[in-house]
């Protein structure tokens, strides 16, 4: 019998490959570290490869003592680096029998050590329970039971327990809830990867003939959001991505981040990572948008010889992507906004320096014939329709993420694995993308501190279909009632619903019209109303003069409307009650789920504002 402590260093291979000179520094100094305290603690070091240790102990509580005094000299060196370059280890201890062949040990006392060592997190600790029995009445450490954990190559089970440690990597969900994956969460963002290639081999045909658009179009909720933000934006400007061109600027925004769109595309053009270089205030390159688009075109010209010259490159070597999300936003702003956008991107996607790629719901797809010269800019291969994922993608959009982030799916006898049954119940519906997002993130929540995700909490949930619902109407619960009273007026402003073709989209509103609407007069609006409107917009928006522009805004809204009906809600194609179902993405997640109070509290017939009527 022996005490067998096993440490591994975390993403070794990746620091080598981007800082190999500084990463082998770093290595040494932990190594010296790890080495001294084994040696302190009694312990032999039997097994190293570089980056991993194997050492035994006579004690299991000498090992145990000595592992997180590892984690927190490791941790304290660490925080003299930069986070990019910080190397973390996972430790794992377990009391087993050993077979001694020389200096060397083998056998499963060793073999569960390396197992644990793969279940802790990063700068974390993993034990057995032989270790546990031991150690729990002799070290003031908390202990957090992991259940029994089926382990390559041992036959039984291992009952196994984490150290939580002050060292340990924060360990956040790998799933995006309601919310769309971002530029950052690229390395989280899975099973789009042939839509992915598939959008940008269309944008090169497109850049290649002189036309650099494409408009990504499909059902709400399938999913476009994501694959602009996670799958495209880093995919096209990662290095030697694109043959050619050496230097990517990006610049992403919705219709509704300003007033108007043209606002809203001067204000991105302008941010860090973008053009900065155009060196002028959003509303007056705005303002030069609407009045002489050639000379706007020319500025962005000159700005992009600037970019090209501090990069040390040719302007042919130097491309910038303009992302709009949302263009279904477009249709809630006036006509003429409308036309000046679209002949905007046209421009900048015929100036052979810019590659322009929008997304726009499906149910406002045909109304792109509306505004002069968008059905021509995304006709042909300027358009691509995102398709549902399929059963084999919807599998990786499951799994994926969890193993990224080292947690399980729970497998019993009876009902297999849990990922199998969410992909079975996923794939029956291709409108539940969201659904499973959210699910799969509520999941999380309920298992992280053991790393799994369970069927119970699935139960918990409601499933699929009653996950958001359930949560909705504990939300809606906790609101007070003056503020539930008041949140109808505010989402009536915020939304444009067309009941002939059931679409719904967000539009900006000026805090005066949130809190004076055609149905409640701003000016009738004293005491108790007054003071609940102001809560609910600060709620909603902080302190913004304008609410869906600095708040996320709403999104999702059609989606919602079939998420409510299968809730137990109308839908909206039902005449007799007809209620806008929107969907209020802010900093707090949790607003994402007041929408459902619509279902309960708007009336059959109750219009949104004239604005949003004549859009």
């Amino acid at each position: 019998m022996a005490t067998i402590l096993a440490a591994d260093a975390v993403g070794y291979s990746r620091l080598i490959g981007r800082d190999e000179e500084g990463t082998l520094a770093t290595l040494r100094t932990h190594r010296q570290i790890i080495d001294r305290l084994i040696e302190e603690h009694q312990g032999r070091v039997f097994g190293s490869a570089g980056d991993s240790v194997i050492a035994e102990f006579a004690s299991p509580v000498e090992a145990l003592r000595c592992a997180t005094e590892i984690q927190f000299q490791v941790g304290r060196q660490n925080a003299e680096l930069p986070e990019s370059s910080r190397l973390r280890f996972r430790i794992g201890i377990n009391l087993g029998d050993v077979v001694v062949e020389g200096d060397n040990l083998m056998g499963d006392g060793v073999n569960v050590a390396a197992r644990l060592e793969a279940l802790s997190p990063p700068g974390g600790i993993c034990i057995s329970e032989a270790v546990y029995t031991q150690a729990r009445d002799r070290l003031s450490l908390e202990f957090v039971d992991l259940g029994e954990q089926r382990m390559k190559n041992n036959a039984r089970p291992v009952h196994a327990y984490r150290v939580p440690l002050a060292s340990e990597e924060q360990v956040t969900s790998p799933f995006r809830g309601p919310n769309p994956f971002e530029f950052e969460n690229a390395d989280l963002f899975f099973g789009r990867a042939r839509a992915t290639a598939a959008c940008i081999e269309r944008l090169e045909q497109q850049a290649a003939n002189g036309k650099a658009f494409l408009l990504i179009y499909g059902m709400s909720g399938s999913g476009k959001s994501s694959l602009l933000r996670a799958g495209l934006l880093p995919s096209i400007t990662r290095t030697g991505a694109a043959a050619g061109i050496k230097v990517w600027r990006r610049c992403l925004i919705r219709p509704s981040d300003a007033p108007d769109a043209v606002a809203s595309l001067a204000a991105g053009l302008l941010r860090e990572g973008a053009l900065p270089e155009l060196a002028c205030e959003p509303a007056a390159l705005a303002q030069l948008c609407w009045s002489s688009p050639d000379r706007a075109l020319a500025l962005v010209r000159q700005a992009h010889a600037k970019a090209a010259a501090v990069a040390g490159s040719a302007s042919s070597q130097v491309r910038l992507v303009v992302a709009i999300d949302q263009m279904e936003e477009l249709f809630t702003t006036e006509p003429a906004s409308r036309e000046v956008l679209v002949r905007l991107l046209a421009a900048l996607a015929s100036s052979g320096l810019v590659w322009v790629i929008a997304t726009i719901r499906s149910d406002f797809f045909h109304r792109c014939g509306e505004v002069p010269g968008f059905w021509a800019l995304k006709d042909g291969l300027g358009s691509y329709e995102l398709l549902p994922p399929t059963g084999a993608e919807i599998a990786q959009i499951i799994r994926e993420p969890a193993r990224t982030a080292r947690l399980r799916y729970e497998e019993t006898a009876e009902r297999g694995r849990l990922d199998d049954v969410l992909q079975e119940a996923a794939a029956a519906d291709p409108r539940s993308l969201p659904l499973l997002e959210f699910v799969l993130d509520a999941l999380y929540d309920a298992g992280r501190e053991r790393r799994i995700l369970t069927f119970a909490a699935y139960q918990a949930l409601g499933g699929l279909e009653g996950a958001i619902a359930r949560r909705a109407d504990e939300v809606v619960d906790a609101l007070p009632p003056d503020i539930q009273e008041e949140l109808p007026v505010v989402l009536r402003a915020l939304t444009t619903v067309r009941p002939s073709d059931e679409a719904v989209a967000a539009r900006p509103a000026l805090r005066a019209e949130v809190t004076g609407t055609p149905q409640r007069p701003r000016m009738n609006l004293t005491g108790s109303s007054a003071t609940s409107m102001q809560t609910l917009v600060k709620l909603l928006a902080g302190t913004p003069e304008t609410v869906a522009q600095l708040a996320d805004g709403i999104r999702l809204a059609g989606n919602l409307a079939e998420i409510f009906h299968r809730a137990g809600a109308s839908a909206l194609r039902h005449r007799d009650r007809n209620p806008l179902l929107v969907n209020i993405q802010t900093d707090k997640s949790d607003m994402f789920h007041v929408a459902r109070l619509l279902c309960m509290r708007l009336c059959a017939g109750q219009p949104a504002s004239p604005q949003a009527q004549q859009s």
